[in-house]
C-alpha cells in the first residue's frame, strides 16, 4: 500500500507575518486621498474638509453613508486578495509549498489595507506614514477583533473613545489614557492571532497539494476567510460609531465588568 502523505504545517511567527505584510507596496493608505476619492462622491464640500481635518464622526456624515462605504471598500479588497491568492495557488503540486509564507503575507497585507481603510470611516485620524510600531500595534488590535479576539475588542472599544470620537464621554477623556496602554494587550492578541495563522497555514497547504484545482481552492478559502473577518471589524467599528456619548458610555463599562468578571473566574 502507498505511504499516506503526510503534510507539515510550515511554523511561521505572525510577528514576521505581519511585519512583511506591512511592508509590502500599496499596503499603506493614504487617508486624505482615500477619504477624498470616497467621501467626495456622496458629500457636500464642507463635510469633505471637517472629516479630513476632524475625523468622519465630527462632519455631520450620516452613518448610514459610512457603513455603505465601508461595505463598498470591504468587497473591493475581497476582490483583490482573492485575485491574488488565487495566482498564488495556481498548479505546481508539493512544490508550491513554499510559497504558502508569500500567500500568507499578501493575504495579512490586504488585511492590513482593509483596517486602515474602516478605521478612516469610522472616524480614525492619520495614522503614520511609516506604519511605525504603535501604528501596527493599533493594527494588531483591528485584527484582533476580525479573529474575534475579546480583549482586541475591547481595546478597539476604548481607542475609539481616544482617537475616533475624541471626548464623545466625559468617562474617556477623565481617564488620561496614554498613547501607550494597550501595548500590554498586543502580546496576548498576537499569540492568539499566530495559532489562527498556523490553522490557516494548513488549510491553504491541503489547497495548494491539488495540482489542478489549488488556485481554486486557495481563492475559495480567502473569500471564506477574508470578508467575514473585515465584516466583524466593520459591525464593531460601525455599532461604537451609532452610539450616543451616553450609550457609549454604559457600553465601555459593561466591557470592563465583563472582562474584570471573566478575569475572577480564571483565578477560580
Amino acid at each position: 500500500m502507498p505511504k499516506e502523505l503526510t503534510l507539515k504545517v510550515p511554523e511561521i511567527s505572525f510577528d514576521t507575518v505581519i511585519e512583511k505584510a506591512s511592508q509590502l507596496p500599496l499596503v499603506r493608505i493614504d487617508r486624505e486621498e482615500f477619504l477624498t476619492k470616497n467621501l467626495g462622491r456622496v458629500c457636500t464640500r464642507t463635510q469633505l474638509r471637517k472629516a479630513l481635518a476632524e475625523g468622519t464622526l465630527h462632519a455631520g456624515i450620516p452613518i448610514g453613508i459610512l457603513d455603505m462605504l465601508a461595505q463598498e471598500a470591504i468587497n473591493a479588497e475581497t476582490l483583490r486578495v482573492t485575485a491574488i491568492s488565487t495566482v498564488a495557488g495556481l498548479p505546481g503540486g508539493l512544490a508550491m509549498l513554499g510559497t504558502i509564507p508569500a500567500d500568507l503575507v499578501q493575504f495579512y497585507g490586504h488585511v492590513l489595507r482593509v483596517a486602515q481603510e474602516l478605521a478612516y470611516l469610522y472616524g480614525w485620524t492619520e495614522m503614520s506614514s511609516n506604519l511605525d510600531t504603535a501604528t501596527e500595534s493599533q493594527l494588531v488590535l483591528f485584527l484582533g477583533v476580525m479573529a474575534g479576539v475579546q480583549a482586541a475588542k475591547n481595546a478597539v472599544t476604548k481607542l475609539f473613545g481616544e482617537v475616533a470620537a475624541k471626548s464623545v464621554a466625559k468617562k474617556v477623556a477623565a481617564k488620561a489614557l496614554t498613547k501607550t496602554w494597550y501595548y500590554p494587550i498586543i502580546k496576548k492578541v498576537m499569540g492568539t492571532l499566530g495559532q489562527k495563522v498556523t490553522k490557516e497555514t494548513f488549510g491553504k497547504a491541503v489547497g495548494k497539494v491539488v495540482p489542478v484545482l489549488g488556485g481554486a481552492i486557495s481563492g475559495g478559502l480567502t473569500v471564506a476567510t477574508f470578508a467575514p473577518m473585515a465584516k466583524k471589524l466593520k459591525n464593531h467599528l460601525s455599532r461604537l460609531a451609532h452610539m450616543s456619548p451616553k450609550e457609549y458610555e454604559e457600553y465601555e463599562t459593561a466591557q470592563e465588568k465583563l472582562l474584570q468578571e471573566n478575569a475572577k473566574v480564571k483565578k477560580q
